[in-house]
């Protein structure tokens, strides 16, 4: 990249890896994986409705304030204020909403699975000697 650095970082949202990256590229905007974040949910929540707001609200084309009005109504209903990943999952909203991270450039990527699958296709060339 001829010295310059990224400007978004997308990563499945290990604390590790969310270190390096404030380390290396301080500039860049750390995004967490939808696709962890749901199966994290699915995994330590499993309250299929409630799963279904929270993809509204990892997914979905809200503003700020939709965000917080369903984020808030959600948790308040299923009984989940206490829940510490849920708390986890709020506080870190600026890394994974949409409605938080709208205008930062992550080439419409929500996953890191993109990524992964195109990374594996640029070492593919690479090893080749295609580039």
């Amino acid at each position: 990249m001829k010295g310059k650095q990224p400007k978004s970082v997308m990563t499945d949202g290990d604390l590790a890896m969310k270190s390096a990256v404030s380390i290396v590229f301080p500039g860049a905007h750390h995004r967490l994986c939808s696709w962890h974040l749901l199966k994290n949910a699915t995994a330590r929540v499993g309250r299929p409705v409630f799963l279904q707001k929270v993809h509204l609200c990892l997914m979905g084309d809200l503003e700020v304030d939709e965000f917080e009005r369903i984020w808030i109504d959600s948790v308040a209903e299923f009984g989940l204020e206490n829940h510490p990943r849920i708390a986890d999952m709020c506080a870190r909203k600026y890394s994974w909403s949409n409605a938080h991270i709208r205008g930062k450039f992550f080439a419409r990527l929500k996953t890191t699975l993109r990524c992964e699958a195109l990374n594996m296709q640029i070492e593919k060339l690479y090893t080749m000697g295609t580039i």
